[in-house]
């Protein structure tokens, strides 16, 4: 009966089944000699000479009997023990397990599947507890779960690590456009003919996402509504389906970043990328990170170091990711680091196979030195959307303004669309802002040439024009309205001191409060 409880693979066993086991092993030493004294003796029965040969062999036959006796009663108690041990045990190893499944779920970590498989191995341990097959079983399905949730718990262990706590994609910008008009950038898979003045009239972003490999930069003025075509890139069916076509019948991930949050932003950044990177393939760790079991174990949220990370990363370049990944970063203008150094692991990561990156930034050096080398993989944000920005100018002026259904009303109504998505340039920030400015001409009665005349005296560019906005407002309210600006700016960065701080002085005026265009 000892031997066939497979010591090794089983989890500990209780102390009371291992005195059990010991009793029984002891008893069947005892059963094993009284057989062979009864067939010796037996052998030699027609030999018999006294009635004390007779006396000793039918005291062993009782002996054996009273052995096989306390041998059963000790088979049900280790049949009873056995049962309340691996249940005891599947109980503990779903617990973990299903704790495990449920922080994996809040990750979106695909492992989920995996996790529920385990459980339903454990779940379906049933069976005769003694009997060999089944104690095999056991020991099999306890040893194989174990050592997968132990790897598993190292994954999530590292995940968390990585993980940053801030949004996917956290925008401090003072972006509103995409509620405004949610229109905006629904024909970007079209491919528009675009106008004459764009310096690269024959760009294809569907063809890229289809098919296309590296990076693709979209640029732009500030206020042009790069983080809104970021986000709407990053989030909608449509760049979804592009990419599928892409990646075909493989794994395929989609992540967003944002840069212009207050935390350090190059450690943020890799954390975030990796962290995307390894919770869809987590077997990734151990080849990211080449350090021994105990070590990852012990890993905290902030162990990472910088270069640390960025071997992380190279050394994915040298791994078979069975996944393709499209990663959306926006602000590059943004990072509070020199440029180069972001651009350069940007590049690098694009050129892993299987790995490419849409990303956004202001016309500036040195992002046109490192970014506007491919013609066909960069768009000019503002110059792809002037029937939207045209669509927005007149809603704008139709929720302020009453038009008069005359020729005169129309004409003037015409011009003055005209005139803005002239000057926008295509900012959608100056449009709002403008049409704000024009509407004190009507309060004014101005005519039609003294409103055209307003808007042409209106600022081309988009700080000087939020200036005359703010220097617009009445003094009485410029310094509440320097205050909500205030709470709205720290509201948008996470900085909590600076918020309470702001809201237990609403109502009071402020020492003094600069006003910025944060655009």
């Amino acid at each position: 009966m000892c031997d066939i409880l497979p010591m090794g693979g089983l989890p500990q066993l209780a102390p009371e089944i291992a005195d059990i086991a010991l009793s029984a092993k002891a008893m069947t030493g005892e059963l094993i000699t009284a057989i062979d004294k009864l067939r010796s003796q037996d052998s030699r029965k027609r030999h018999w000479r006294s009635i004390h040969q007779a006396l000793a062999t039918k005291w062993n036959i009782d002996n054996i009997r009273n052995i096989q006796g306390r041998l059963h009663e000790l088979r049900d108690q280790l049949r009873t023990n056995m049962r309340e041990h691996i249940v005891s045990e599947q109980q503990t190893a779903l617990r973990r397990l299903e704790t495990l499944q449920q922080k994996f779920q809040q990750l979106h970590c695909p492992r989920v599947d995996l996790v529920q498989d385990l459980i339903s191995r454990v779940k379906g341990l049933n069976g005769d507890t003694l009997a060999k097959s089944y104690l095999y079983a056991c020991e099999k399905v306890f040893a194989d779960v174990g050592l997968k949730r132990t790897h598993m718990e190292v994954e999530l262990k590292v995940l968390n690590g990585l993980r940053y706590p801030i949004d996917h994609y956290h925008n401090n910008d003072n972006n509103n456009n995409d509620e405004a008009y949610p229109r905006t950038f629904e024909r970007i898979f079209d491919d528009p003919a675009l106008p004459p003045s764009d310096p690269h009239p024959h760009i294809k972003l569907r063809q890229w996402l289809n098919a296309g490999n590296g990076l693709y930069w979209l640029y732009g003025k500030t206020g042009s509504g790069k983080t809104t075509l970021m986000r709407y890139l990053g989030n909608c069916s449509g760049t979804r389906s592009c990419l599928q076509s892409w990646a075909g019948q493989t794994k395929l991930s989609t992540a967003s970043y944002y840069f212009g949050n207050t935390f350090p932003q190059l450690e943020a950044f890799l954390r975030h990328i990796l962290f995307h990177l390894i919770r869809e393939p987590p077997y990734l760790v151990p080849q990211l990170f080449p350090f021994g079991w105990t070590e990852l174990i012990n890993i905290t949220q902030t162990s990472w170091s910088i270069d640390e990370l960025k071997k992380a990363l190279a050394r994915l370049g040298r791994c078979h990711v069975n996944a393709y990944f499209c990663f959306f970063i926006d602000g590059l203008d943004r990072f509070d680091g020199k440029p180069i150094e972001l651009l350069r692991i940007i590049r690098k990561l694009s050129n892993i196979p299987h790995i490419k990156i849409c990303v956004s930034s202001r016309y500036s050096r040195p992002f046109i030195q490192f970014l506007g080398k491919i013609p066909h993989q960069q768009l000019c944000v503002q110059w792809n959307h002037r029937e939207d920005i045209q669509q927005l100018a007149q809603d704008e002026l139709e929720r302020r303004l009453e038009i008069k259904q005359h020729a005169d009303a129309l004409r003037m109504y015409s011009d003055l669309v005209e005139g803005i998505v002239r000057k926008s340039v295509g900012v959608f920030v100056w449009v709002s802002l403008a049409v704000h400015l024009l509407c004190d001409g009507l309060s004014n009665e101005d005519n039609a040439d003294l409103l055209l005349q307003r808007l042409e005296d209106l600022p081309y560019d988009l700080h000087e024009l939020f200036h005359q906005f703010s220097g617009s407002v009445d003094r009485l309210y410029r310094d509440k309205m320097a205050m909500l600006c205030h709470i709205a700016l720290c509201a948008r960065t996470h900085q909590r001191g600076d918020l309470l701080a702001s809201r237990r002085g609403f109502g009071r005026t402020p020492a003094r409060i600069s006003l910025k265009c944060h655009v």
